[in-house]
C-alpha cells in the first residue's frame, strides 16, 4: 500500500506537468502509476488531495536544494546568480510547471489554494533567510522588508516560467534582478559615514503591517 502511494504522489507530478490540471483526471493519473483509480481515493480522499500533497512533497524537495544553494551566498547578487541556476533546474525538472498548473486550479478550489500557499511559504522562508543573513545589520535592513521580498522572489519563479516562452528576443528576466542586487550591494559595502546616513534617509521607507513578521 505504501508503495501504491507513493507511485501515485509521483504520477500525479508527472501528469500536472505534462498533460496540466485540466488534463490530469483520475483515470489518466493512475494509469501512470499503473494502479487502480479507486486507491487514489482511498489514500487522499479525492484527485486534489493528491495534487496537494504532491506538490508539497516536490517543494519540500526543492526547499532542501535551494537551502543548501543559498548557505554560502553572502551579497544579494550572488543570491540573484544562484537563483538564476536554481530557476533552470527546476524548469528543466518541471517542478515549476507543476506549480504553475496548481495555480492555475486553484481558483475557487480551497485545497489548492492551501497547497499554492504552502508551497509559496516553505520555499519563501528558504529565500528569506538567505535575504535576511546578507541584510542584517545593514541600512538595507531598515529599508528592505526581508519575509515580503523573498514571497516575491519565490512567486516570480514560477511568473518566470509563464513568461519563459513568451519574453521576446530572448531576454534574461534574471538580468534587470541582478542589475538592483549589484546597486544593493555597492550600498551595502559603503563607509559607515554613507550607512549612517542611509539608514537615517531609509528609515522612513520602511515597509510595516501585517504580514511582515518580527525583523
Amino acid at each position: 500500500m505504501a508503495e501504491a502511494r507513493q507511485r501515485l504522489l509521483t504520477a500525479a507530478a508527472t501528469t500536472l506537468v505534462e498533460r496540466g490540471h485540466g488534463g490530469a483526471s483520475a483515470r489518466v493519473v493512475a494509469a501512470e502509476a499503473e494502479v487502480a483509480p479507486g486507491l487514489i481515493y482511498y489514500h487522499f480522499g479525492d484527485l486534489d488531495s493528491l495534487f496537494a500533497e504532491a506538490s508539497r512533497s516536490v517543494s519540500t524537495r526543492s526547499a532542501e536544494v535551494w537551502s543548501a544553494a543559498l548557505a554560502d551566498c553572502t551579497t544579494l547578487t550572488e543570491i540573484v546568480d544562484t537563483a538564476r541556476s536554481l530557476h533552470e533546474t527546476e524548469r528543466v525538472q518541471g517542478n515549476l510547471v507543476m506549480l504553475a498548473q496548481l495555480l492555475a486550479g486553484a481558483r475557487g478550489n480551497e485545497t489548492l489554494t492551501t497547497a499554492v500557499n504552502d508551497n509559496f511559504t516553505m520555499l519563501a522562508k528558504v529565500v528569506e533567510d538567505a535575504i535576511r543573513r546578507v541584510l542584517v545589520d545593514t541600512p538595507l535592513e531598515e529599508a528592505l522588508a526581508p519575509a515580503r521580498l523573498a514571497r516575491t522572489v519565490s512567486a516570480g519563479f514560477v511568473g518566470l516560467e509563464l513568461f519563459d516562452d513568451t519574453v521576446p528576443d530572448g531576454t534574461d528576466l534574471f538580468d534587470q534582478l541582478r542589475v538592483l542586487a549589484v546597486l544593493a550591494d555597492e550600498i551595502l559595502s559603503a563607509g559607515w559615514i554613507t550607512s549612517a546616513w542611509l539608514r537615517r534617509r531609509l528609515r522612513p521607507l520602511r515597509p510595516s503591517g501585517p504580514g511582515e513578521g518580527a525583523e
